[in-house]
């Protein structure tokens, strides 16, 4: 342990507080946690799926598993532009044989109207999905869908399916809180050096 600090200290600014130190070490471990997400977010080898079904929906598949805890970004999208329109997606992950295991599912939809900016137009054509298989296998996304009456929302809805190397979330979340940590403890050791000039 006493080593590791001496070999941080020479990074360090001569006469460096415990204080910067701790915040060296923890702003070191945030770019790690962020490196490490990036590198989680990004393709593996692996089938990818991109195919098209028409609603209200189909199976797309099959998405052969070679390795047990595979991750997988999952992306839909439908046209959705007209003000008023919403449309309801639902994807059922399935074995094998067809047996349903999980689900999740999203709404798209699109907005105006006017406020004292003017008027505005807000709408969510697509969302994304990461989730994880398990064991390595043959499995099957079964896509549904159910729009609002008189909808000219988009008549197919896009499926994607990516491999991934991992699931970034956590180390997102560590990256972050490492670098709040950092801050907090920077201005607390800099307000304390200045109360004692």
């Amino acid at each position: 342990m006493l080593k590791s600090i001496s070999s941080v200290d020479k990074y360090l600014p001569k006469h460096s507080s415990p204080a910067d130190i701790l915040v060296f070490v923890i702003f070191i471990y945030a770019l790690i946690c962020a490196a490490t997400a990036a590198f989680f977010n990004t393709s593996s080898p692996g089938q990818t799926i991109s195919k098209s079904v028409q609603i209200p929906g189909g199976t797309v598949g099959p998405l052969k598993i070679e390795k047990d805890n595979t991750v997988y970004d999952i992306t839909l999208q439908q046209n959705v532009s007209i003000s008023g329109d919403w449309s309801g997606l639902d994807v059922e992950v399935l074995n094998e044989k067809k047996q349903t295991l999980f689900g999740f599912s999203d709404e798209l939809w699109a907005e105006s109207g006017y406020d004292s900016d003017g008027s505005w137009y807000e709408n969510k054509t697509r969302f994304h999905m990461k989730i994880t298989f398990k064991k390595a296998g043959i499995y099957y996304l079964a896509i549904s869908n159910e729009m609002n009456k008189n909808s000219r929302a988009g008549k197919s809805i896009h499926v994607e399916a990516k491999p991934k190397n991992g699931s970034a979330m956590f180390h997102y979340y560590l990256a972050i809180i490492s670098m709040i940590a950092t801050i907090i403890i920077f201005q607390f050791s800099s307000y304390k050096q200045k109360s004692k000039v």
